[in-house]
């Protein structure tokens, strides 16, 4: 069973001591819960592939507790770079960046790039300082899963791993962070977050977004399965009175994750308003998790606004059902 350790002065400094040994620590931050080693040590990495069961070609993001870290990893970047970072960090935007030869080829999967963000969570940054190194971390789940954002998720998939997990409360955000290469101009979004392309425009001029897959990453998120619970999921990219025309019309009988605007269905979970992506965002992996609990065979999910984090949020719930999508409510039913 993991040790439990308190995000207080003594678990931090517990935690640290794990690091600095080359061991993985799991940790709360605003997105979702990391999965943490020293990211200066190759073999430490390892481990986290080793335990998450993830591809070693999909690289990984260094956790930072100070802006100025970022000139001890990056070994260049546009000027402009320096406007994201003061608008944006501490917070949920990590920059792709050229990385110093130093940098493990564990965390960059063999790039001449690397990812790097400085959480807004205090207990993540607390974490990382005590470490006095940056922290590689991907989401603190088993590959292929939904990421973790309260303490029980972490727990249920890392317990059996023997992994510590400092213990935080849930997750304010819900969702990773937004991923911007940044090593020509203009920027470019290669995973979606809830810092948005218009956050990133209005700061530096321009962004583009490019969020197809990649046989080769460039990102986290960019190539496998991610976000999937045990159960087929399908997606319902409709107004959710045209969802529940087609439940109905199509006697589709499982699990329903919903807006406030469905219809009220027994063996449902409702994440809240469907014009409010950002509540929606931060409890839909808890809840897949849940419906994963429940009785039925399949996950019927709702889809939300896209505006915002909306966009996010989509493409998380686009990967959880593997492109299971249903656009028009007079589609047949083929699944």
């Amino acid at each position: 069973m993991s040790e439990i350790l308190e995000s207080n002065e003594e678990g931090i400094k517990r935690a640290s001591e794990i690091i600095r040994a080359g061991g993985i620590v799991a940790f709360p931050t605003e997105t979702v819960y990391g999965l943490g080693a020293n990211g200066l040590n190759d073999t430490a990495v390892i481990k986290i592939f080793e335990t998450k069961g993830r591809p070693a070609d999909n690289p990984l993001i260094l956790h930072i507790a100070k802006k100025t870290d970022l000139d001890k990893i990056a070994k260049s970047y546009p000027a402009y770079v320096k406007l994201l970072i003061d608008k944006f960090w501490p917070g949920p935007l990590s920059i792709i960046v050229e990385a110093k030869s130093e940098i493990p080829s564990a965390v960059t999967a063999g790039l001449k790039t690397v990812a790097v963000r400085m959480p807004s969570h205090k207990i993540a940054r607390d974490f990382i300082e005590a470490c006095g190194v940056p922290i590689a971390a991907p989401s603190a789940n088993i590959s292929g899963r939904p990421s973790p954002t309260c303490f029980d998720d972490v727990c249920f998939d890392l317990s059996p791993k023997d992994v510590p997990i400092i213990k935080g409360k849930p997750t304010d955000i819900g969702i990773e962070s937004t991923v911007v290469l940044c090593t020509s101009y203009p920027p470019v979004i290669l995973r979606p977050g809830k810092i948005t392309r218009e956050d990133i425009a209005r700061v530096v001029g321009d962004c583009n977004l490019d969020i197809k897959p990649k046989k080769k990453p460039l990102s986290p998120g960019q190539k496998y399965g991610h976000y999937m619970a045990k159960k087929p999921t399908v997606l319902f990219d409709m107004s959710p009175k045209d969802t529940d025309e087609y439940i109905d019309k199509h006697n589709l009988n499982g699990i329903y994750i919903l807006s406030k605007e469905n219809k009220p269905r027994e063996n449902s979970i409702v994440l809240g308003d469907y014009d409010d992506a950002d509540v929606a965002s931060r409890d839909f992996f808890h809840a897949l998790r849940v419906a994963d609990t429940m009785d039925g065979d399949m996950i019927f999910v709702q889809a939300y606004s896209k505006d915002g984090i909306g966009l996010a949020l989509f493409e998380r719930m686009t990967k959880s059902a593997k492109h299971r999508i249903l656009e028009d409510k007079n589609e047949d039913w083929i699944w």
